[in-house]
């Protein structure tokens, strides 16, 4: 199905969104201030003989400036927001993962955004692409003159075969890219990982992305650790993840246990061998 053309205004909010939110108040404030101005200004005076006229065009174009110095400010505005919730929930999305289990339980677009707001912590500009679920490179990473390719791998069964590197691999050098990266929930083949090593191409697996994750989270309390085991420990109350906790008080202040992420409305716990 061919997509529909979209509009000016359409283009405008879906460049906003995808910007910082004080990208888009701060093109508001210009665009209100610049519109408002021309708008009010008075239109030149073109001689014809012995009278003066107001030229027609300056006249539309100041027209259509006093209708659009509320409506492109709007649209920056609502842009700034959309950018702002987004941020947001990619920010709190990170903080909930407690376990391999819960990555895998998200979306595909979801595993996506979590991949790419673990490098925006660690520095990088991110830039989502429109790929798909099964479609190329997902993200693009920006630090100083290095761009970096991303690809994601949300699968839960088979393993990532060597076909996918090499795929990423042919994408680096026709994009002229300083690296390429792979992630995914599950595990590579030993031709895959064979091959990327040869070819210096960074190989993130489930096991190791947990990690990662734990390691940029800023939400840990002081009873509970980050994440660095891959290990998944369920709750013997509501089946949910449990992470690892320190006891503060009663008779083993602490020691370290396993502790229902759920934690005030379930007290399930587990003790570490």
């Amino acid at each position: 199905m061919a997509r529909e053309k979209s509009s000016f205004l359409d283009d405008l909010l879906d460049i906003f969104t995808k910007l910082p939110w004080w990208v888009g108040a701060l093109a508001a404030i210009l665009s209100y201030i610049s519109l408002h101005q021309y708008a009010i200004s008075e239109a030149p005076e073109i001689s014809v003989g012995d009278h003066q006229f107001e030229g027609v065009t300056g006249q539309l174009s100041r027209q259509f400036a006093g209708v659009f110095q509320y409506i492109i400010p709007f649209v920056c505005l609502l842009g700034a927001g959309l950018s702002l919730f987004h941020f947001k929930r990619k920010r709190d999305m990170l903080e909930r993962q407690t376990s391999l289990n819960s990555i895998k339980q998200l979306s595909w677009r979801e595993f996506e955004e979590l991949v790419g707001e673990y490098y925006r912590r660690q520095g990088y500009t991110v830039t989502e692409t429109e790929a798909g679920p099964d479609g190329g490179v997902d993200l693009v990473l920006q630090k100083d003159t290095e761009k970096t390719l991303v690809q994601c791998k949300q699968w839960k069964k088979s393993k990532v075969g060597v076909s996918i590197i090499r795929e990423i691999f042919g994408v680096m050098k026709a994009d002229h890219a300083s690296h390429a990266i792979v992630v995914t929930t599950g595990e590579f083949t030993k031709d895959a990982e064979s091959f990327a090593k040869q070819n210096n191409i960074e190989l993130i697996g489930g096991n190791s992305l947990i990690s990662l994750i734990g390691s940029v989270k800023s939400n840990v309390d002081d009873n509970q650790e980050k994440i660095e085991s891959p290990e998944l420990v369920l709750c013997p109350k509501c089946n949910s993840a449990m992470v690892i906790r320190v006891a503060k008080k009663g008779t083993n202040p602490g020691q370290k246990f396993w502790g229902c992420e759920k934690f005030p409305k379930c007290r399930g716990s587990r003790a570490i061998p």
